[in-house]
């Protein structure tokens, strides 16, 4: 009723306020270590670095159509969609790509954010399509290069203290198991966010340290990721729609088809303008998300045991 309405109104002034600001937004979701290093610069997670290493010239890349078709209890696999290209015209494809890659294969600054397996995921992403895979590959490189241009600014020590204070707000945490599925877990603390309290360049390496590490820690047969946002306590100064509006971006062009689930566990009445928000940034993807119950959640899990202590 009225508290409802009044909630609407209170988000939609601030999503006017926070719309008007850069649109990455000011956040951090990530409950990660931080590692300096002299002449270059290395955010962990746990044992993951920041920066994706090459990959050993002997890797074997599989052009297998294999896992194009993903069943319903094949959750941990990534939805492609589907090709009628034969396995020699996606060699074909992946040759042709890795010549229009090449400049960017051997410049000092871009060779290591561009293993052989992300240079087949993009191109699997886009049905094979050599133009759109460059196009896209390219604007990962140029937002992994932006990133690491903040670590060596002339106020990079002020950045990495900004860091350290973010990281102890525990806003995020990467699940030390899977899920029933196989996908790696991340829980978000979302009460624990306050929008504006830490500055975009902060939250922006956070969020790329987090997922990289979610990634790089998938088990050989999964894929995808499931995020839980535990929505218990959440406030109108949680609600930070300028940081939803970039993590869409985020996973759509950085890490894409690979979010594979959402939870909004337990959510409260004034959170419903901000899904109205959201729902539409989502298009199809809306599907993906679902609301549980905080007894729901469990049922994800294989054992109590690996339930995530929260639920």
């Amino acid at each position: 009723g009225s508290m409802e309405l009044l909630s609407c109104i209170s988000v939609l002034l601030g999503q006017k306020m926070v719309m008007g600001c850069a649109s990455f937004g000011y956040s951090s979701w990530t409950h990660v270590r931080v590692k300096s290093f002299g002449a270059r610069e290395t955010f962990s997670c746990r044992n993951t670095s920041f920066f994706r290493l090459k990959s050993n010239p002997s890797e074997s890349v599989s052009l297998s159509s294999s896992k194009e078709s993903k069943s319903s209890d094949q959750k941990s696999k990534a939805k492609f969609p589907k090709t009628n290209y034969t396995e020699i015209q996606k060699k074909s494809a992946y040759n042709e790509l890795l010549k229009a890659l090449e400049v960017q294969r051997t410049s000092s600054k871009t060779k290591d954010h561009l293993s052989d397996s992300d240079i087949l995921w993009y191109l699997r992403d886009r049905r094979y399509d050599v133009n759109e895979s460059v196009l896209k590959l390219k604007k990962r490189l140029n937002w992994i290069l932006s990133l690491n241009q903040l670590l060596n600014s002339s106020d990079s020590q002020q950045l990495r203290d900004e860091i350290q204070r973010e990281l102890a707000t525990n806003k995020t945490v990467v699940h030390p198991f899977v899920d029933k599925y196989g996908r790696r877990v991340l829980i978000v603390n979302a009460k624990h966010h306050v929008q504006g309290e830490f500055s975009m360049n902060s939250t922006r390496i956070l969020i790329k340290s987090v997922l990289d590490e979610l990634i790089e820690g998938l088990p050989d047969d999964s894929e995808t990721i499931l995020v839980v946002f535990d929505l218990r306590g959440f406030a109108f100064q949680n609600a930070d729609l300028s940081l939803v509006d970039y993590l869409i971006n985020v996973f759509f062009n950085y890490y894409p088809r690979r979010l594979d689930q959402v939870l909004f566990v337990e959510a409260p009445l004034i959170f419903r303008p901000t899904w109205a928000f959201v729902k539409p940034l989502l298009g199809q993807y809306s599907r993906i998300v679902s609301f549980v119950s905080r007894t729901q959640v469990r049922s994800y899990f294989n054992s109590q045991k690996e339930t995530p202590n929260n639920f």
